[in-house]
């Protein structure tokens, strides 16, 4: 069986996702939260692929953070993807044995991405679909 979505489908599709600064900054803490700990604290846990975590490292680097944000290319498949790595960090800084959280990285940060991240598919990706 194929997981994959059909080509004609709209998951299968590639849009641009606007990131606002704030965003971009909370996205390079995290992602680079769970490049720090992932291999060390539970990777089976969560199915992150090493690449897919290096390229959204690059995606969202931090060391200049543009004030109007930017654009960045996604296909369903990669908000997911970002919706598992913010939803491991979240684990991982609840956890003890993974020790503290950058402080920045607070609960309704958390919350606040998870439902960017889940508005954005809906609306990227399923907006023109007749219910």
């Amino acid at each position: 069986m194929n997981d994959k979505p059909p080509s004609s489908s709209p998951e299968s599709k590639p849009t641009e996702l606007v990131v606002s600064a704030e965003r971009h900054r909370f996205m390079c803490e995290i992602i680079d939260y769970v490049r720090m700990i992932h291999h060390h604290i539970d990777p089976d846990m969560y199915d992150i692929d090493a690449k897919r975590l290096e390229h959204f490292a690059w995606c969202f680097e931090g060391d200049i953070v543009d004030p109007s944000g930017f654009i960045m290319t996604v296909t369903y498949e990669g908000l997911f993807d970002l919706q598992i790595i913010v939803d491991a960090a979240y684990t991982y800084s609840n956890r003890k044995s993974a020790g503290s959280r950058p402080e920045s990285l607070t609960n309704v940060g958390f919350e606040a991405l998870v439902t960017w991240l889940s508005q954005s598919q809906r609306t990227l990706f399923f907006s023109d679909l007749k219910r």
